[in-house]
Parts: structure tokens; C-alpha cells; sequence
């Protein structure tokens, strides 16, 4: 039986999917190279897909339930979210708005997920008075 808290596994499961997503997401901005003028700027995708793999990198520690994957995994959603927050305020549109608000959700609940309080083991069964 796994010793894996049920939030880890399901912050493991979230930055999986979240990193499968970035990956996908980064390959043809990437195959296109850096002259394409209506993508975003090559360096942003290169970072894009950095984290996508480091993201498995984590998702791994998380499900293995090691203390380096989710410190590495809470670190990495802090930094994700920092790095979208502007988007809410200066992303034109209410699509860009949007999408900023949908991958900062992912990277809240992670971390959430990670430092919700793991509950404590009873030595038998409660006692009624």
C-alpha cells in the first residue's frame, strides 16, 4: 500500500498533465524557429518547454513522494504564477485574460495541493464520551 498522501497524488497528476500541456504547446513555436514574428519570442518558448521537462522532473518526486520533488514542484508553481500574474493586468483582450487566469489555476492548485495538512495517524478507534 502506498504511503503517498492522496493531495500528493493528485498535485503529481496536475503538474503532469500541466507539463504534457506545456510540452505540447512549446513544439511547433519551436520547430518554427525564432524569425516566425507572430509567435511569442523564441527565449520565452525555449523557457516554456525547460519547465515542461522539469515539470515531469517533478511530477516524478511528487509521485515517488520525495521531499526534493515537491519543494522543486512548489518553487516551479510560485515561479509560473509570478511569471503570469502580469497577464491579468496587461494581456489584451479577455482572451489573453483568459488564458493567463487558466494557467495560473493549475499552478495555485499544485500548491495548494502540496501544503494541505497531511492528517495525522490515530493509534485506535476515537473514543466516544
Amino acid at each position: 500500500m502506498s504511503t503517498r498522501p492522496k493531495t500528493y497524488t493528485a498535485a503529481a497528476i496536475v503538474q503532469f498533465l500541466l507539463s504534457a500541456l506545456n510540452g505540447i504547446v512549446s513544439i511547433p513555436f519551436l520547430m518554427r524557429g525564432a524569425a516566425t514574428p507572430d509567435a511569442p519570442p523564441f527565449f520565452v518558448e525555449l523557457v516554456l518547454f525547460a519547465t515542461a521537462i522539469l515539470g515531469f522532473i517533478c511530477a516524478y518526486g511528487i509521485w515517488h513522494n520525495q521531499r526534493w520533488g515537491v519543494l522543486v514542484t512548489i518553487i516551479l508553481s510560485i515561479l509560473t504564477g509570478l511569471v503570469n500574474l502580469p497577464g491579468l493586468l496587461f494581456a489584451p483582450g479577455l482572451v489573453g485574460k483568459l488564458v493567463t487566469m487558466a494557467s495560473l489555476i493549475p499552478a495555485i492548485t499544485i500548491i495548494v495541493l502540496l501544503l494541505w495538512p497531511r492528517p495525522t495517524p490515530t493509534s485506535g478507534p476515537p473514543v466516544h464520551q
